[in-house]
């Protein structure tokens, strides 16, 4: 699964601090469980829920205000 991560845009030292709530689902036969993470990256994410087969639905920034 490796070659299928969603792209991060670049993190330097004005972006290191930001991270997001990312969603994932595991299909198993007729239903969807989601799973919610806050992490930097996906690869991040994905090592907090290990031995699941994710599918990854959201990126939510957090801590993002708007004027």
């Amino acid at each position: 699964m490796q070659d299928h991560i969603t792209p991060l845009t670049g993190r330097n030292s004005h972006t290191q601090n930001i991270v997001f709530i990312w969603r994932f689902a595991e299909c198993q036969q007729n239903k969807a469980t989601y799973h919610l993470v806050i992490a930097h990256t996906e690869n991040e994410a994905r090592s907090m829920l290990p031995n699941l087969s994710l599918v990854f639905t959201a990126r939510i920034r957090v801590g993002v205000t708007h004027a």
